[in-house]
């Protein structure tokens, strides 16, 4: 997957849903940024609960990775959202950010030490 591709259109999430935006192919580096989702806003409101997990193939070493939203799938549009992720428990991140209003949501490393593999998930 190319560092940042806006090329086909992104997968929908809803509240109870998750779609896969790292898989164990990817080529993971420091400047990495996965593939976007569409964050659906349910009735009852426009913000929503967001959490990722990822699952790291091994220890990653020192990283951070960021949930970065966007009003328009535009890859300079892309904000962090929430705290850097700089740490796991058994090769496994997690973060949960509420009241995201935004539109769009992808996952960004900024730094990278070990070469590792990953499979990452959004939900809402």
């Amino acid at each position: 997957m190319p560092s940042y591709s806006n090329s086909l259109p992104p997968v929908s999430v809803g509240f109870g849903d998750s779609a896969t935006v790292i898989v164990p192919a990817d080529t993971l580096s420091a400047t990495f940024k996965s593939a976007q989702v569409a964050l659906q806003h349910g009735y009852s409101g426009n913000q929503q609960r967001v959490s990722i997990e990822v699952v790291f193939s091994g220890a990653p070493g020192t990283f951070t990775l960021n949930l970065q939203t966007a009003d328009t799938d535009v890859d300079a549009n892309y904000q962090n959202e929430g705290a850097n992720i700089t740490t796991v428990v058994n090769n496994i991140a997690r973060l949960e950010v509420s009241q995201v209003v935004a539109n769009f949501a992808r996952l960004a490393f900024t730094a990278l030490q070990n070469s590792v593999t990953a499979t990452a998930k959004i939900s809402s």
